[in-house]
């Protein structure tokens, strides 16, 4: 099971996360979410996202 976030804004664009142009797969929901909040406290994306995990 493929575990992916994707990054919304407010304008409805999606934005799919990756590293090194290759997306970013995670094992379980948990490791997605810890993700998340990394982002989040590193403030590396500009503007306001909203996240979403999806399974693949």
């Amino acid at each position: 099971m493929a575990i992916t976030i994707i990054a919304t804004d407010e304008n409805g664009l999606r934005i799919e996360i990756s590293k090194n142009e290759k997306e970013l797969c995670f094992q379980s929901y948990e490791e997605a979410s810890s993700f998340i909040d990394h982002l989040k406290e590193a403030n590396v994306l500009p503007g306001k996202y909203n996240f979403v995990i999806e399974e693949r």
